[in-house]
C-alpha cells in the first residue's frame, strides 16, 4: 500500500540521519575565556616591540608585503627588515609560550 511506501521511505531517512550534524561545534565557555586571554596576550606583547618592528611585523604578516616592499616604505635595509621580522616572530613565540 501507498502507506506502507511511506513508513519504509521515513523509516530509511531517519536510519540515515547523520546525528553528527546535530553536534554543536560551537567552543565551549571554557575554550572561548582561554582563546580571549591569548588574543590578550598576544596583543600586550605585540604592544612590547618597538614601533618600527611592529609595523614590519604587521606589513609583512598582515599586509601581505614582501621584504623588498617594507625596506622601501621603512626606508631601511632589505637586512634590517628581515632581522626586525625574524626577532618580531622569536619574541612572540617565547612571549606565548610563558602563557
Amino acid at each position: 500500500s501507498r502507506d506502507q511506501v511511506r513508513r519504509r521511505k521515513n523509516a530509511r531517512e531517519v536510519g540515515d540521519f547523520d546525528l553528527a550534524a546535530l553536534a554543536d561545534t560551537a567552543p565551549q565557555p571554557e575554550e572561548q575565556a582561554r582563546a580571549q586571554e591569548r588574543l590578550r596576550r598576544a596583543s600586550v606583547g605585540m604592544a612590547r616591540l618597538d614601533p618600527i618592528t611592529r609595523r614590519c611585523l604587521l606589513a609583512q604578516r598582515v599586509d601581505g608585503l614582501t621584504f623588498p616592499q617594507i625596506a622601501v616604505i621603512e626606508g631601511m635595509s632589505l637586512a634590517a627588515v628581515e632581522k626586525r621580522v625574524a626577532r618580531a616572530i622569536m619574541f612572540l613565540t617565547q612571549w606565548m609560550d610563558e602563557y
